[in-house]
């Protein structure tokens, strides 16, 4: 008996040294705060009550246990407790230290099937961060200026659910497939059936306005539902405005209703792409949520020798269907760039031939030429680093992983740009006005008025796509975040002699000398950080030199623009140290 207690005590005491910091709040505004505090009992040492103590160091519902504080008196009260991660938790809080004085949370809140507990996910991490919990209304159901919203998906029809989770994704919290779990929660520690749930918070009426989100079987995009188009807005569910609680009705992962208790009818279905397009490649496969969850690995074979029709047909549930295809270069995807492929299935289907990266059939081969990329970030705060980049479905890897940064255009302020050697005649891609890690950077196309120039990308974004109709060199300017086209003269016509300008000392530490030798009566001189930004300008100057003060600059690369009065320009590179 002694040793099996000593087990138990070790297991209680490893699973602690794994505990994650999580911060619990509740606002108390409108409440009288007794003078015996606010607590927070819970089931936080034996969370399923089988004498396993998750955090042997805890009680489990002794209502003076977990006191909160509120040290900056905003009336919202706050502790921070130690609990082993992956494990829901249930608790309440009180006005007080017993019983009488606890809350009556909103059925929405509860765990429900007669469990009136409040309850929360505490998910693992390899850092040191502390999960921040929202602060919660005392007795109510949300924090303040907003209400719950319940969020219910049926994974019956689901051949495996993820290891890594359920999850959805909104534009209430920021369309982040890993931030909000879900899970068929049954109380007590227990976890059983197929429908999952999570509580979400949404800004009510007309400040809310609709909201749109997606279920994801995984924490990446890749796990991510097809919403059928009769239900979708934009490829994702919604709901509009509202003013109170809701539960949304419970819904079967891809479809627009609960799942159906007979199996659904299966068809064989033939998937074909033209590649006569396409640049280099492997092979080509095909990815989507009812093909296979997103994750590709459905290959594509020639139809015959030497073609470059490639085809494969899988069996799949009624109902619709959504695709893309996947170029394969040594074993990294380059998925499309065009809108999730669409199409409803009531029999065994041949689809339409398509050519890669287009929704029509291919057209005549164009020869690789130099594209150049300029966004106009003069309407935004450049990213201070000069982090301005482009990505796309055109670089190997693709997107994200092979951003390209621009640089700023030579006497064009807020504009930046690079130049990239094309080889397919079309393409997608995205500005971002700071590290494209951050989603938050990236073109968003706010106004729902001006998407005319991008698709919907499916999961929660807008790709801009370009179609090459020749092998001449192109440029594809827009105002960022928007579908206005730019255009701006070029100075390569205009630009002066390298012997009519001289600048000196280069690095500068105090001051540098510009020198004109161009025999004109006036100049502009502006001095711009690798972000764009002006720092030092000087208009109208008659003299045949000007000295530009560096003192005060931060040690880095400059660019300095001199434009005379007959419109010629000369841009130099200054390094102040």
């Amino acid at each position: 008996m002694k040793k099996l207690l000593l087990i138990v005590v070790l297991a209680g005491l490893a699973l602690g040294t794994q505990a994650r910091k999580v911060m619990f709040r509740v606002d108390m505004t409108g409440q009288t705060v007794g003078a015996n505090g606010v607590h927070m009992p819970g089931n936080f040492k034996d969370v399923n009550y089988d004498g396993v103590f998750e955090n042997p160091n805890m009680v489990n519902w002794d209502a003076a246990s977990n006191a909160l504080t509120d040290p900056d008196a905003d009336n919202i009260y706050t502790v921070v407790l130690d609990l082993a991660p992956s494990l829901v938790y249930e608790f309440k809080f009180i006005n007080g230290n017993d019983w009488p004085f606890a809350e009556n949370a909103p059925a929405i809140s509860q765990v429900g099937g007669g469990n009136s507990n409040r309850w929360s996910w505490v998910n693992s991490t390899s850092g040191t961060d502390t999960l921040v919990l929202p602060a919660i209304r005392f007795g109510q159901s949300a924090p303040a200026g907003m209400k719950a919203i319940r969020f219910r998906v049926n994974m019956s029809l689901v051949t495996a659910v993820s290891t890594n989770g359920v999850h959805v994704a909104g534009d209430f919290q920021g369309w982040d497939p890993s931030k909000s779990r879900m899970l068929n929660y049954a109380g007590n520690g227990a976890f059983t059936g197929n429908v999952y749930e999570h509580i979400g918070y949404a800004a009510t009426g007309a400040t809310g306005g609709a909201t749109e989100y997606k279920f994801v079987n995984d924490n990446a995009w890749g796990g991510a539902e097809n919403v059928p188009s009769s239900c979708a807005v934009s490829s994702n569910r919604t709901f509009g405005a509202f003013t109170n609680d809701s539960v949304l009705n419970r819904v079967c992962f891809s479809s627009c209703d609960d799942c159906p208790s007979a199996p659904l009818p299966v068809y064989d279905v033939t998937f074909r792409v033209d590649l006569s397009n396409a640049c280099e490649f492997d092979s080509v496969d095909v990815a989507g949520g009812k093909i296979n969850n997103w994750a590709g690995g459905t290959i594509l074979k020639p139809i015959s020798a030497g073609s470059k029709i490639y085809s494969v047909t899988v069996p799949i549930d009624s109902g619709e269907v959504e695709y893309k295809f996947r170029k394969l270069i040594a074993g990294n995807p380059s998925w499309e760039g065009v809108a999730n492929r669409k199409q409803q299935l009531s029999s065994d289907t041949v689809l339409t031939l398509v050519c890669f990266d287009k929704e029509t059939a291919c057209g005549p081969v164009v020869a690789p030429a130099d594209v150049r990329f300029v966004v106009d970030l003069s309407n935004e705060i450049p990213d201070p680093n000069g982090d301005v980049f482009i990505m796309g479905n055109f670089t190997q890897p693709n997107w994200q992983s092979g951003a390209i940064k621009m640089t700023p255009v030579v006497g064009q302020i807020g504009m930046y740009e690079t130049t990239f050697n094309m080889c397919p005649p079309g393409f997608a891609f995205q500005f971002s006005n700071g590290p494209v890690s951050n989603n938050a950077n990236v073109e968003s196309f706010s106004d729902t008025s001006d998407r005319g120039c991008v698709v919907n990308n499916g999961v929660g974004g807008w790709n801009r796509t370009y179609e090459r109709a020749d092998a001449n060199v192109k440029t594809v300017a827009f105002v960022f975040n928007t579908c206005t086209a730019i255009s701006f003269v070029g100075l390569e016509n205009n630009k002066l002699e390298s012997s009519a300008v001289r600048m000196f000392p280069n690095p500068s530490s105090e001051s540098t000398t510009i020198e004109f030798n161009d025999n004109a009566t006036a100049h502009q001189v502006t001095v711009t950080d690798v972000t764009g930004r002006v720092v030092a300008k000087y208009s109208n100057v008659s003299e045949k030199s000007i000295n530009v003060n560096t003192q005060n600059l931060n040690a880095g690369f400059y660019f300095v623009t001199i434009q005379n009065d007959r419109n010629e320009y000369a841009s130099l590179k200054l390094m102040v140290r």
